[in-house]
């Protein structure tokens, strides 16, 4: 697995180019995977927070990027995880960039990324595609996403 660094204040910020959409009724900063990939690999202050579960983490593989963690926004039976902003806030300060990264970056990253937004991060964005991407036409994943992109990832 990763390794994940607790962050300082003492930083400097890339800037991101995002867009904001409205994702499953919430109003949400939108980055492309290269964007993140680019934002978690050229910034000490930027994470990238891969909120799918377990299962899928095991079962599908993981961004393979030092500047990253693994913290289930829901587990596999759709309940939300209590201690989620509790324990990004352990690892990230207020004001570090977060990139959200969830199966298709849909409804669950844009949900996420409100709670954190809520909670006090100033500058968090959904993964546009997600780790897979979206079903397509045929009912399978993979056209869109960090995968698709062609960014690194591992399988486990």
């Amino acid at each position: 697995m990763t390794t994940i660094r607790r962050r300082d204040n003492a930083s400097t910020r890339e800037e991101t180019h995002s867009s904001t959409a409205s994702v499953s009724g919430y109003q949400v900063q939108v980055v492309s995977p290269r964007e993140a990939f680019d934002g978690v690999t050229e910034s000490d202050d930027s994470l990238l927070v891969d909120i799918r579960t377990n299962a899928e983490w095991c079962l599908v593989g993981t961004p393979d990027v030092e500047n990253a963690m693994f913290l289930e926004w829901r587990d596999l039976t759709g309940e939300l995880i209590p201690s989620f902003i509790e324990e990004l806030r352990y690892w990230a300060w207020s004001d570090v960039s977060i990139y959200v990264l969830s199966r298709a970056g849909g409804a669950r990253a844009a949900e996420a990324a409100e709670a954190a937004r809520k909670a006090g991060f100033s500058r968090v964005f959904v993964v546009d595609g997600g780790f897979e991407g979206p079903l397509d036409s045929t009912g399978h994943r993979g056209e869109r996403g960090w995968k698709a992109d062609g960014l690194p990832w591992r399988q486990w």
